[in-house]
């Protein structure tokens, strides 16, 4: 308002355009999306492979605000009339995290594996927000991810395998309907740290021939013969390691890409599933 100048705009969600030389014509007009990307490290390496994307995360603006009904709706719609090829949701696991444990070290637990599932008693305000934050936010991840069963759209969720938010109902109704969990370590990736994270693929198993795990001696790293980083503690400056170690792997990330444009192609030549 008033002489303050044209208020900045900004493309949201971030959209990343498959360069000309390696667009593949036959999504010409459709994308994959990543949701809760970060970084869009994998929204990249996706386009790079010739394919559209878009990232959706809160750190770009409120638009890409996915607890918000009228962004979810945006999405939704795309959805529906066939515009999204693939959905790509690492959804948030801070809350979810067993990284969270009673030690002196680090942060305490919010969860339990039981009746503490949806979050303990007693918390402090602050943690409270943040399982409440945690519950919506995967309540939400659910409810996309049910409406992409109902269209037969290409998905993975992602968390670490000790999230336990692989304990919840909401999670459990792509697996009833056929979607398959397979396993990566980052370490394999050029990480200093293991960190097992799980995947659950629908209409995706093209997943499943790039990832790979640790061999070898339980802490010892089979990539690189160097025992893991904890990530249950600070780093020097005071940063939770499990903070700096949500970002995917480039290597990971160029993998996924070579997998989803596989899945895509391999897809679109059996039949035309796309509305």
């Amino acid at each position: 308002r008033g002489s303050r100048g044209p208020v900045p705009r900004y493309d949201v969600p971030r959209r990343f355009a498959a360069p000309p030389g390696c667009r593949l014509a036959a999504f010409e007009g459709r994308k994959v999306v990543e949701l809760f990307s970060g970084s869009a490290r994998l929204a990249r390496a996706v386009a790079r492979h010739g394919i559209d994307c878009e990232a959706w995360d809160i750190i770009d603006g409120p638009e890409a605000d996915l607890l918000v009904l009228r962004n979810r709706k945006r999405l939704l719609r795309d959805m529906r009339r066939g515009r999204v090829l693939f959905l790509w949701m690492g959804f948030p696991c801070t809350s979810w995290s067993m990284a969270r444990r009673l030690t002196h070290s680090g942060p305490g637990p919010l969860r339990d594996g039981g009746p503490g599932l949806w979050g303990l008693p007693d918390l402090s305000v602050k943690d409270q927000a943040k399982v409440e934050l945690g519950n919506r936010l995967l309540r939400v991840t659910a409810s996309i991810a049910r409406e992409a069963v109902r269209f037969r759209i290409h998905f993975v969720l992602e968390n670490p395998k000790t999230s336990r938010a692989w304990l919840t109902e909401p999670l459990l109704h792509p697996v009833r309907k056929g979607a398959e969990f397979f396993e990566a370590h980052y370490c394999q990736y050029k990480e200093p740290w293991r960190k097992a994270t799980y995947l659950l693929c629908f209409l995706a198993p093209s997943m499943q021939h790039v990832l790979r795990v640790r061999t070898g001696k339980k802490g010892v790293c089979s990539a690189t013969g160097l025992r893991h980083l904890q990530l249950n503690a600070l780093d020097e400056h005071g940063v939770f390691w499990t903070l700096r170690a949500q970002a995917y792997p480039q290597d990971l990330c160029a993998a996924l890409a070579r997998a989803i444009r596989e899945q895509l192609l391999v897809w679109n030549s059996s039949f035309a599933p796309y509305r």
